[in-house]
């Protein structure tokens, strides 16, 4: 997601925020975000481009969608707030 660099640590720390309640998060590098044993997301910032880099992998093929989609639905509705 195109985000200005300058953001990243505020749209990270939101987004953070917003889903500490609903899922088990690492914020060791961005942050982790563990749905189930087979399915994880990953959000973090990137050190070169102006980008916000969401990887997400499970065993199932609907419920990454899903989460995909979650995530990066939240990662915009963040950076809306703070810019």
């Amino acid at each position: 997601i195109r985000i200005e660099s300058s953001l990243h640590d505020k749209v990270i720390t939101k987004m953070a925020k917003k889903i500490e309640t609903k899922y088990e998060i690492n914020q060791l590098d961005g942050i982790r975000i563990s749905i189930n044993d087979n399915t994880w997301s990953l959000i973090r910032k990137s050190n070169t481009e102006d980008i916000i880099r969401i990887s997400t992998e499970s065993n199932d093929s609907q419920l990454l969608q899903k989460i995909q989609k979650e995530m990066i639905k939240n990662v915009e509705y963040c950076y809306e707030q703070i810019k």
